[in-house]
């Protein structure tokens, strides 16, 4: 079968997204990948339904802190680096 030689395949849908030059051609084989999900989605087995595990609040407020801490650094040192860079040639 197709999937026992999974390098096989892999390597070949590899050198087909390589060497594809235009973005044109990858629409067509993005529309062949969600095709193809949407397909295994339908055939699959059924699974049995999962238990939804809790919030983690303190956890959730400390990943959200931290991206609030990183956002609140990164978008004015971007916004800076973005202005220099268009400023540059101009005080050069």
């Amino acid at each position: 079968a197709w999937f026992t030689n999974s390098s096989a395949w892999l390597n070949t849908l590899s050198a087909l997204v390589s060497t594809t030059v235009f973005p044109e051609q990858l629409i067509p084989l993005g529309a062949a990948l969600a095709g193809a999900r949407i397909v295994w989605q339908y055939y699959r087995p059924p699974q049995e339904p999962t238990n939804l595990q809790p919030v983690n609040l303190p956890r959730t407020a400390v990943y959200s802190l931290a991206v609030l801490l990183w956002l609140a650094a990164a978008v004015p040192t971007f916004a800076i680096f973005g202005f220099c860079y268009w400023l540059g040639p101009w005080v050069l």
